[in-house]
């Protein structure tokens, strides 16, 4: 430890917990090195008395699969958990000081409507005390999944699936079109606010939209102050307690849709260029952007078999198409690229737009800020 001045150490072992006695002994020599640690653990393992052990001896995150909300679902997985054990592992979480990265599941081969709406009632039930991915089902070549997917006629050009690198297909009960249903949904409620701080404070804003944040930790009332996000952003934070902590500095931005939306041309069709997190947060708080005037793009193909809001997402094409003047870039991190492809494939873009954060004495507003202007 010493020669290589290791700080943390990651156990990659799903069966770390199987014998206690390992564990005990594990976490009894490892507390002298003083080193941060972290490991995945069954369902059946996921015991509070457990977690203050590990806890104490430098544990700080754990990972574990929680699948789905559904017997007959973890059965096909093969899971070995039962439902019951599933939410008492979650309630022993949420009522712990320990990070907690837990996944569920979709798209499995007896997955319907029914079963997806249980799992999700299951997330909605602990989204606000336990951080829970969202996640899906693929077919990664060589795994049981991807062999049964063959085999059914699912996957036909075994090449051509690599080279699209794209391992997300319907192998559901489900038809396509329920499938990319489910799809959109998960995705949409990915980027609602789980586990969220106490509280969060704007207290200074740059000219490009990023900000210093202060917050407060939900569990011990720590305040700690984050620098350089993007107010459209949703980083999940970690309290010096070991507590996870989303911190949305938009929740406290005031959602004034005159301001907004003066900056914008009337009567004209604009497009929303990139549909995810940024986005979803910025229709969230203002229902004037869910007009019919307002399209949605994006150039995922993926994406554009999904709906976001109940409406289509069409390719970045369709610019051309319909000769569309106006397009805001929702995206901080493509930004950039976004603009090169508009100003080399899109004459007709006249203006570009990115939401942005300014300060009218203390009072925060958002708006969306003129790029260029042809």
């Amino acid at each position: 430890m010493g020669k290589y001045n290791i700080k943390t150490l990651a156990i990659s072992d799903e069966l770390f917990a199987v014998d206690n006695k390992r564990v005990l002994a594990f976490c009894d020599r490892i507390k002298s090195y003083k080193i941060s640690w972290g490991c995945s653990l069954r369902v059946p393992e996921i015991k509070s008395d457990l977690l203050r052990l590990m806890k104490d001896s430098g544990c700080n995150g754990i990972s574990t699969g929680l699948e789905s909300g559904v017997p007959e679902i973890l059965k096909s997985m093969r899971k070995g958990v039962t439902v019951k054990q599933l939410k008492k592992a979650l309630d022993v979480f949420a009522n712990s000081d320990m990070v907690m990265l837990g996944n569920l599941i979709f798209g499995d081969v007896s997955e319907t409507k029914d079963t997806v709406k249980t799992t999700i009632d299951l997330w909605k039930r602990y989204n606000q005390s336990v951080y829970i991915h969202l996640g899906t089902v693929r077919a990664f070549p060589g795994s049981h999944i991807y062999k049964l997917a063959c085999q059914k006629g699912i996957i036909t050009d075994k090449e051509q699936f690599l080279k699209d690198g794209y391992f997300n297909i319907n192998i559901s009960k489900m038809n396509d079109s329920d499938y990319f249903d489910m799809l959109s949904q998960i995705t949409e409620l990915s980027y609602l606010p789980q586990i969220p701080a106490k509280s969060v404070r704007i207290l200074d804003v740059n000219n490009d939209g990023f900000c210093e944040v202060e917050w407060q930790c939900r569990r011990c009332n720590i305040v700690h102050t984050l620098l350089q996000v993007h107010f459209l952003q949703a980083p999940i934070c970690i309290c010096s307690c070991g507590v996870q902590n989303s911190v949305e500095p938009f929740r406290n931005v005031s959602c004034k849709s005159v301001e907004l939306m003066a900056a914008l041309p009337e009567d004209e069709v604009i497009a929303f260029w990139g549909v995810g997190s940024q986005y979803s947060r910025l229709t969230r708080f203002y229902e004037c952007l869910d007009s019919n005037r307002f399209i949605q793009i994006d150039a995922s193909e993926h994406q554009q078999k999904m709906t976001r809001l109940g409406k289509k997402i069409y390719s970045p094409d369709i610019i051309a198409k319909k000769e569309i003047k106006f397009v805001i870039i929702t995206s901080p991190i493509a930004k950039d690229a976004i603009f090169k492809t508009i100003e080399k494939e899109y004459p007709s873009v006249i203006k570009v737009f990115f939401p942005n954060l300014f300060r009218i004495k203390e009072e925060l507003v958002t708006t969306f800020q003129l790029i260029v202007s042809n």
